[in-house]
């Protein structure tokens, strides 16, 4: 009765604002909040509140003018007002279906995002022990049935600076984490409503957050969140131990993906994926728990064909060797997950070891196809352009280049490689060109699969293919006839695109005398495709004579270390697997 809308002064001023009316409605407020733990979702007062709504969003409209926004407010009042406003809209929130009519109302989302901006100011917890704003900002976002609208909403009430939106929210979140700690709300909320905020790919609110920092900040927040429990077992840790996985799961594979995984790497992931491992089965809410184990059973692993991830991935092991969980983890329910996870980056550790120690070695052939002259890499001589197809002669490079097709896609590589939306490293290139044709010549079984889906056709006529943009990599054969009329859109720039079909023309025109591989990385919100070209006669050698004709050219690290192959590599891995779990048992 207090809060109809049609009892809202039409003009916000201090003599409308001292009225009878207005102190009804003030103190009609202040009853909600008193009354907020009688409401649950679902709720018999649902009507009753959805019809109440119009009326109490008017006068806190009224409310925000005249005690918060005027001019010469005192401190005190000012901030009673933005808390009461903010906990009175918390409250409806605690039913979805209100919630959502609450986000759809025009204006609404825009008042609490200037009650979030001014949450910072108040000196103490609210009068319920909440950051109401963020919170209630947080539940309006979840229920909204346009998120990208809506997030443009919120941008909007920050006049389009979608940076200053990610600066409120991690400062608010460094200020509990260094401040209250994580016992207190605060942090939870902060990271609740990050998550919301960033939770549509290619938004701009996502771009500024990770501009700022974002998955460094709480992945480290993560790790510190899980030492915290540990020690206290303070179930008010875990809103901000959950919220910081939720944060980190969503924003991973945002943009590229790689430059992320190797940024939460480097901040601290495992240490606090370890870590959070032995409290998994006191977490309250099972999804919580399937989100912290799907980071490292199924975003992660997709990385591990990245050859700047993988060592990332190792560098980041090495510093957790010492940590209890490390062996802790063997008898979580995290350890199936934590142990194929360290399988894979395991043996693709081994693999760059190995390939950089056999670069030299390995034998190539002349990229001019009328001659595809076997020898070891060294004895060839590189384009001086494209610094990756290889000849044995001067002539054969002259015969490449006016015959064979070498003009074009000479061109295409430079461009590739100048190119401005080319993020990903040469190492890194190179590395998935030589990853592909070892577990194609090593680990997989195509000339069963040929025999079994394609008995008449030679297997230089087939395209071997391996789509790591997976948890577990799928091998699988298409024909190579028509091969250009099946590729799929992947996010490749233009440029790719070009010199990927120049290499099937190449491939299909000189029949026998090449084999076509394909390999599908991920590459964040898209795939990544990558073609590599080999002798034909590569399904007739020893796997060890094997090696690409085609690709860049992998420049080496100084700091690479010796020789493991694959077979030495799982031995060691199935040891440490059996020490810690001995360990553990301890």
């Amino acid at each position: 009765m207090h809060l109809k809308p049609e009892r809202t002064p039409t003009e916000a001023t201090v003599p409308n604002r001292l009225t009878p009316v207005a102190e009804m409605a003030f103190l009609a407020l202040m009853g909600i909040v008193k009354a907020a733990h009688l409401l649950h979702d679902p709720s018999p007062h649902s009507d009753a509140i959805i019809h109440a709504w119009p009326g109490v969003f008017r006068w806190s409209v009224f409310f925000f003018s005249v005690d918060i926004q005027r001019p010469g407010v005192e401190q005190d009042a000012k901030f009673f007002m933005q808390d009461l406003i903010a906990a009175t809209w918390f409250t409806f929130t605690r039913v979805d279906r209100i919630a959502a009519i609450m986000a759809e109302t025009p204006g609404a989302i825009e008042l609490m995002t200037e009650l979030f901006f001014l949450e910072g100011s108040i000196p103490q917890m609210s009068i319920v022990n909440h950051p109401n704003a963020a919170a209630t900002l947080d539940s309006m976002l979840h229920e909204a049935e346009d998120v990208w609208g809506t997030l443009d909403r919120v941008v909007a009430t920050a006049n389009g600076d979608a940076e200053r939106i990610a600066r409120v929210a991690l400062s608010r979140l460094r200020t509990a984490v260094n401040g209250p700690g994580f016992e207190t709300p605060i942090g939870g909320a902060a990271l609740n409503l990050m998550c919301r905020l960033c939770r549509r790919r290619g938004h701009p609110l996502l771009y500024a957050f990770l501009h700022h920092n974002a998955i460094a900040t709480v992945t480290k927040v993560a790790a510190s969140a899980a030492r915290s429990y540990m020690k206290t077992g303070n179930d008010g840790v875990i809103p901000a131990l959950v919220g910081s996985f939720g944060f980190v799961a969503n924003c991973l594979e945002s943009t590229d993906g790689f430059t992320w995984v190797t940024i939460a790497m480097q901040s601290g992931l495992i240490q606090a994926f370890l870590e959070v491992s032995i409290l998994l089965p006191t977490l309250p809410v099972e999804c919580d728990r399937d989100m912290i184990l799907a980071i490292f059973k199924v975003i992660l692993p997709k990385y591990l064909i990245y050859r700047s991830v993988i060592q990332a991935v190792d560098g980041a092991m090495q510093k957790v060797e010492s940590n209890p969980a490390s062996k802790w983890v063997s008898q979580t329910p995290a350890k199936d997950v934590w142990h194929n996870f360290k399988r894979v980056a395991f043996e693709r550790r081994a693999l760059v070891a190995n390939l950089t120690d056999t670069k030299h070695k390995a034998i190539t052939s002349c990229d001019n196809s009328k001659c595809q002259k076997a020898d070891f890499r060294s004895n060839f001589r590189k384009c001086s352009s494209c610094y990756t197809s290889l000849y044995c002669s001067k002539e054969c490079q002259t015969i490449a280049w006016k015959e064979g097709g070498h003009k074009i896609t000479c061109k295409l590589k430079v461009q590739e490689r100048l190119g401005k939306n080319q993020s990903v490293s040469k190492n890194d290139i190179a590395f998935f060109h030589s990853a592909t044709i070892r577990d194609i010549s090593y680990n997989v079984p195509y000339k069963e699969l040929a025999e079994k889906e394609y008995p008449d056709t030679p297997m230089t006529k087939l395209v071997a293919c391996i789509d790591y943009d997976r948890p577990e990599p799928r091998y699988f054969l298409q024909p190579l006839a028509g091969f250009e009329n099946k590729q799929p859109s992947l996010g490749s720039s233009n440029n790719a695109v070009a010199r990927n079909e120049a290499l099937i023309e190449r491939v299909q025109t000189n029949e026998g005398r090449y084999s076509l591989f394909q390999s599908s990385i991920a590459y964040g919100e898209t795939s990544r495709l990558v073609l590599s070209m080999v002798n034909g006669e590569f399904w007739k050698m020893e796997p060890q004579m094997l090696d690409g004709i085609w690709g860049e050219t992998w420049k080496e690290d100084e700091e690479e270390g010796p020789e493991l192959d694959i077979t030495t590599a799982r031995v060691i891995f199935n040891e440490y697997l059996r020490r810690s779990e001995d360990e553990g048992a301890q």
